[in-house]
């Protein structure tokens, strides 16, 4: 039975998709739902080039966790109703990494990810989060197109 589930979210329409299947899956005694926002360590690297201002790596974390516990709220509304506990994890590096890494950490029973995100450039050119996920997790993964 799938008691611990995490979700990573870049907050993509692809990924907010997975939230009917969070759904079903908590209606079958799903107890603990985590989710996962990463920051990408390689884009917080480069904002000088995206801005004509320099923004310190620091102000930048920041800025991306406010916005994310913004949207994780906005999430989480999605689950009223339900008796699932909810944590959200705000982390920095490399996506595929630290997705399998919290799902190693917490021993979760399954991973629901999206079939795309944000980033399609890194993806045509060297396979998508999704499919790296899929590919080194040891933990089961449900991936939703």
């Amino acid at each position: 039975m799938v008691k611990k589930v995490l979700f990573p979210t870049d907050f993509s329409e692809h990924s907010k998709k997975c939230i009917g299947y969070l759904k079903k899956i908590a209606d079958c005694g799903l107890e603990h739902l985590y989710l996962l926002h990463v920051a990408d360590y390689r884009i917080i690297g480069e904002t000088d080039m995206m801005f004509e201002e320099v923004l310190d790596d620091e102000q930048v974390i920041r800025n991306c966790q406010k916005r994310a516990e913004e949207k994780f709220k906005e999430l989480i509304k999605e689950f009223d109703g339900n008796s699932i506990k909810i944590e959200t994890i705000f982390k920095v590096g490399s996506p595929f990494s630290e997705i399998i890494r919290t799902a190693d950490e917490l021993d979760v029973d399954l991973i629901v990810l999206g079939f795309r995100g944000y980033n399609i450039a890194e993806e045509l050119l060297l396979g998508s989060t999704a499919e790296k996920v899929v590919r080194k997790s040891k933990k089961p993964v449900l991936m939703i197109k």
